[in-house]
């Protein structure tokens, strides 16, 4: 009985080290399209608005859209959640809500530095790409409208609700959200 409690012990023991020493939850991961894998830490430049990772290896580089895939970051000021970024033409995205709707919504986070008399903060805003099947739409201030109306124009109920009202930019989640759930689209 004594062997098969150290045996048990013992094999434990070993397992938590193995996994401890090979797999860090903490770090991200880098998917380039050539197929390496990178694995360090993401640190995200807010004034230069870029990625840095800094790799296990002592080697730090910027990551380049054109270049990558996607990667996984642990987000510090989300308690360590892991976002998946993935490379849209050449900004990073994440995916924001819709991976099984009609409409996805993606979104990237632009900064905008403040300093006043005070510490240095920054402001915090929304740049977004929905994807309606493999169609990308990046919403631009001078014919969002025209184009999102185009893009939902199989489902009636939200199309007409906008059609006649000025709409701002900031609205169209809201909007993609109803699209979304609506249930009298016209089959095509």
């Amino acid at each position: 009985m004594k062997i098969i409690i150290t045996s048990f012990f013992l094999f434990t023991t070993v397992l938590l080290l193995a996994q401890s020493n090979s797999i860090n939850p903490q770090l991200d991961s880098v998917f380039k399209k050539s197929g390496e894998v990178l694995v360090g830490k993401i640190i995200i430049d807010k004034d230069r608005d870029r990625f840095i990772l800094e790799g296990r290896d002592t080697f730090t580089m910027e990551l380049f859209a054109p270049q990558i895939k996607y990667f996984t970051y642990n987000d510090p000021e989300h308690r360590g959640e892991k976002t998946t970024y993935h490379a849209i033409l050449n900004e990073f995205y994440f995916l924001e809500f819709g991976q099984k709707d009609p409409m996805q919504a993606w979104a990237r986070y632009v900064y905008q530095p403040v300093e006043n008399d005070g510490p240095k903060y920054y402001v915090v805003k929304k740049k977004y790409c929905f994807f309606k099947g493999k169609v990308p739409f990046f919403p631009k201030q001078e014919s969002f409208k025209n184009d999102f109306l185009l893009l939902i124009d199989d489902c009636p109920k939200v199309s007409r609700k906008i059609a006649n009202r000025d709409i701002k930019i900031e609205e169209l989640v809201d909007y993609v959200i109803e699209y979304n759930n609506c249930n009298g689209k016209k089959k095509k």
